[in-house]
């Protein structure tokens, strides 16, 4: 577990169990998150010798990188608990029940069944655009749109929605109830897509600053939606969104609320 105690130690331990220099470590982190993004090797040997210590955000981010949870002083606790808002939907949460998929259908939209594609459009309409799935066809008709279904036990609790664009792939819909289907659904694209560049759909302001912050790019818009485009395993394999997937959300919400504050705080000034 990291603290703000031991963040030295931590950093010291994760470089000499890796086998990495200070210079290697710096540059991976560098390339693993945007506050790491001017590290480099005498600042990171200042981290660890214990005569810097970097910002909440920066030692989050380290508790990320390296897969463990942050444990916080009080005033850091009430620091990260004021960043997290009820309003804020996140598909990461988990609900009450935790669902295991028990089937997979795949085939072309067309051959859905009309009560699948029902469900389907239903919740296509709530995160994407009130045209429902045609809608996004659309604009997205060039190419023929496959579908794969996830179930449990009769009922679905997640489907993906896609287009084959030569060696790219472009996600139209994606749906998942729970943070668990959610994981087996990233496992199942990286297994269908491998490491091609996929066009991925994100409706959420949080995770768009995410991916913004690990260094993936948008591409275009669609209704209430941002395509962002990279390879499958640069999204999904980076470890500050591997954390997302167990719950630990405390970095992506502090800071999306730090980029709020500054840039309200920028609109102030501009007045």
């Amino acid at each position: 577990m990291v603290s703000k105690l031991e963040f030295s130690h931590a950093v010291a331990a994760i470089r000499k169990e890796r086998g990495l220099t200070q210079g290697q470590l710096a540059d991976d982190l560098a390339r693993s998150y945007s506050a790491f993004e001017s590290l480099n090797q005498p600042t990171l040997s200042q981290w660890e010798s214990g005569k810097v210590t970097p910002s909440l955000l920066k030692r989050l981010a380290f508790s990320h990188y390296i897969g463990e949870q942050y444990e916080y002083t009080s005033s850091e606790y009430k620091r990260i608990k004021a960043s997290q808002s009820k309003n804020i939907y996140l598909s990461f949460k988990d609900i009450v029940y935790e669902y295991q998929v028990t089937d997979v259908k795949s085939c072309s939209l067309s051959q859905i069944s009309d009560s699948e594609f029902e469900q389907i459009d239903a919740v296509h309409k709530q995160l994407i655009t009130p045209g429902g799935v045609e809608d996004t066809l659309n604009q997205f008709g060039e190419s023929p749109s496959k579908a794969r279904l996830y179930y449990c036990k009769g009922m679905l609790v997640g489907h993906l929605i896609y287009q084959e664009l030569r060696s790219e792939f472009r996600i139209l819909s994606l749906w998942h109830l729970g943070r668990s289907i959610l994981k087996f659904l990233v496992t199942d694209i990286i297994q269908v897509m491998g490491n091609a560049i996929i066009h991925f759909p994100v409706h959420e302001p949080v995770i768009k600053q995410l991916l913004f912050d690990i260094f993936i790019r948008d591409f275009y818009h669609h209704r209430r939606v941002t395509f962002f485009k990279a390879p499958a395993t640069h999204i999904f394999k980076n470890p500050m969104v591997k954390h997302c997937f167990d719950g630990l959300l405390d970095l992506v919400l502090y800071r999306f609320h730090q980029v709020g504050n500054e840039f309200m705080q920028s609109r102030q000034e501009a007045h």
